[in-house]
């Protein structure tokens, strides 16, 4: 009986055994079938096959955990950078570059109703919650969040730490309503330059000088 498991192994194989054959014969000039059986000690280069194999299962294992390791590592800076393969390249020209931000707009604005549907089932319709779908569309939203920012110069760890920011001025004890009312950071100038610099590690800051001071000297009504 062959399962399909076992179709696929067989193909794996054999693919690598001819493989392995033709690097031999290239390199020694002979196949194993022409070797005397004299000529070589074979259970202890069965040994010293079987030491190279452990050796590399564990380079690979090694390899695997560090891939597993820089994904619960993953930060905004590094998502942005990863986001970037899926953009458009075209750059240099100012027709199309106003397309792509403008297509980036338009789907960060129609994968958030995305996420907003899928709530919407689960609050009001009382779909069961599907985690999988949500984590999913919550991914596309970001993607397009990363993708617009970059077109303007953005990193997210700047909209973060200024997000941060001014939720601590506006509620520096948690949630109220009276501070909800208030919203002290729409009347006062912040963070400033210094401040932000103190805040954030990476010195992007400084580039980052002048829009902050331009952002929070106008009168928000909203």
């Amino acid at each position: 009986m062959r399962t399909h498991i076992g179709q696929l192994l067989l193909g794996i194989v054999g693919t690598q055994l001819d493989k392995q054959n033709a690097k031999g014969f290239e390199k020694y000039k002979e196949t194993l079938d022409d070797v005397e059986y004299e000529e070589y000690d074979w259970n202890v280069m069965v040994i010293e096959e079987l030491i190279d194999g452990m050796q590399y299962m564990i380079k690979e294992n090694l390899r695997l955990r560090e891939k597993l390791q820089e994904n619960e590592n993953m930060n905004f800076k590094m998502y942005q950078e990863m986001s970037k393969r899926t953009m458009p390249t075209h750059e240099g020209f100012s027709h199309v570059d106003r397309m792509n931000k403008s297509n980036y707009a338009l789907g960060l604005n129609g994968e958030a109703g995305e996420l907003g549907e899928i709530v919407k089932k689960n609050v009001h319709h009382l779909h069961e919650f599907n985690r999988d779908k949500f984590v999913s569309e919550a991914g596309d939203v970001l993607h397009y969040l990363s993708g617009l920012c970059s077109m303007y110069d953005v990193t997210l760890e700047e909209v973060a730490t200024v997000n941060i920011m001014k939720l601590k001025k506006r509620y520096p004890n948690g949630f109220n309503k009276m501070d909800s009312v208030n919203r002290v950071d729409v009347n006062k100038d912040y963070p400033t330059p210094e401040e932000f610099k103190r805040i954030v590690e990476g010195g992007y800051a400084s580039t980052f000088q002048d829009e902050m001071n331009n952002m929070y000297k106008v009168d928000k009504k909203d």
